[in-house]
């Protein structure tokens, strides 16, 4: 995993947990909607990475992926 991008109501603990486990606080990234989201991605994609979007239902990150197709 080379990037975290946390949004959500949780996402203050998630990133949390990323920092105490040793992750570079400079590959966490907080979303606060949508198009955030795909900004930070669109910044640091490169062509070699996979990207994982994982959310429950009531995120629904799939706005994520309608944004950066458009």
């Amino acid at each position: 995993v080379k990037y975290i991008l946390a949004g959500g109501k949780y996402a203050d603990f998630f990133i949390e947990g990323a920092l105490t486990n040793g992750f570079n606080k400079k590959r966490l990234y907080k979303f606060k909607s949508h198009t955030d989201a795909a900004g930070i991605i669109r910044k640091i994609y490169k062509e070699d990475y996979m990207v994982v979007l994982k959310a429950s239902r009531g995120e629904h990150l799939e706005e994520v992926i309608t944004k950066l197709k458009g």
